[in-house]
């Protein structure tokens, strides 16, 4: 399961860098323009039942989680869209298309931070803690930087 996540996780920031030059390469390809705008949040949404059977299988990975005040902000900040999609009841699609481009970012953010904590898990992963936690760290500024550097040039 933590393998499916960090997979996940690595090729969301891998792929994110040419998102665009793949987006419309394989809109005028093949179509479905709506399905290639729309891989990421697609992929956070198909890891989504892993997040919550891990955070009930660990209680304290979702405590943890959710005494950083970061993530209570991102909890309200959930709360105040759907607030204002409830009492606006602006068109379905038009509200979706708002909630994935204000969400996205923040969900991987909280999927990188779930992944560090059950990397610093010793009953999930095998290894050290420490080079485990670092280990990860790297692979995702490689994946980044990597990815970044080859938009830039």
């Amino acid at each position: 399961m933590y393998r499916v996540l960090r997979i996940g996780f690595l090729s969301i920031l891998a792929l994110l860098p040419f998102h665009a030059l793949v987006y419309v390469w394989l809109t005028s390809n093949f179509g479905h323009i709506k399905l290639w705008q729309t891989w990421k949040e697609i992929l956070l949404v198909a890891l989504l039942p892993l997040v919550i059977w891990l955070l009930l299988k660990q209680p304290a990975f979702a405590r943890r989680l959710f005494a950083r005040r970061v993530n209570q902000l991102i909890l309200a900040y959930l709360a105040l869209h759907l607030s204002l999609w409830a009492v606006y009841q602006p068109e379905f699609e038009a509200a979706v298309a708002g909630l994935l481009i204000n969400l996205r970012f923040l969900a991987l953010f909280a999927l990188g931070q779930l992944l560090i904590l059950v990397v610093g898990s010793s009953e999930l992963v095998g290894g050290g803690k420490a080079s485990r936690v670092n280990g990860f760290k790297e692979s995702a500024i490689k994946f980044v930087l990597v990815g970044g550097a080859v938009v830039s040039l």
